[in-house]
């Protein structure tokens, strides 16, 4: 919470002095990039899934993103393995700049298929971006993972729990 709001003071200077005011930001299409996770489910298990090699991972799929003009919005993105397609709404947040990406759900998705396999979660996925300049911008995720089937997934810390993924994205 500290991370986004230090972000949003940054941001609130930052912009006037590049001279891009994020009311101008475009829609378009945008290559995501998981830059850090914070697991509170399996006590940094997870991490490997969304960061398999200990550094940044781009996803393996595009985003699209709406223009700041036509939010809120809500349509269909695509996520990688093991995420399936899912909608979301977008919406303005409490300053310029600050996309609120909700309502994002995914039922039954197996996590890790080798180390555990039949273990099947549902994950609700919020995120909060802010719009850095008109090619990029960075925020987090919240996963919210819920209803782990004891007989065929790994103990977790408390059910549900959260995994906070650090986000990066740049135009293409």
């Amino acid at each position: 919470m500290y991370r986004l709001m230090f972000l949003a003071l940054l941001l609130g200077c930052g912009s006037e002095e590049s001279g891009f005011d994020p009311v101008d930001f475009e829609g378009g299409t945008f290559q995501m990039t998981t830059t850090g996770v914070n697991d509170s489910c399996f006590d940094g298990g997870f991490e490997v899934i969304f960061m398999p090699e200990g550094q940044p991972e781009p996803w393996g799929t595009t985003t699209e993103l709406p223009s700041w003009a036509n939010l809120p919005a809500t349509y269909n993105i695509s996520l990688q393995a093991p995420f399936d397609q899912m909608e979301v709404t977008v919406e303005a947040g409490s300053y310029d700049g600050e996309l609120i990406m909700s309502n994002g759900l995914q039922t039954g998705i197996e996590l890790d298929e080798d180390a555990y396999p039949g273990c099947f979660v549902d994950i609700n996925i919020d995120a909060t971006l802010s719009i850095i300049d008109a090619d990029s911008v960075q925020g987090s995720a919240t996963l919210t993972t819920s209803s782990f089937d004891e007989d065929t997934c790994a103990a977790v810390l408390s059910d549900p729990c959260d995994m906070e993924l650090d986000l990066s994205a740049v135009r293409l």
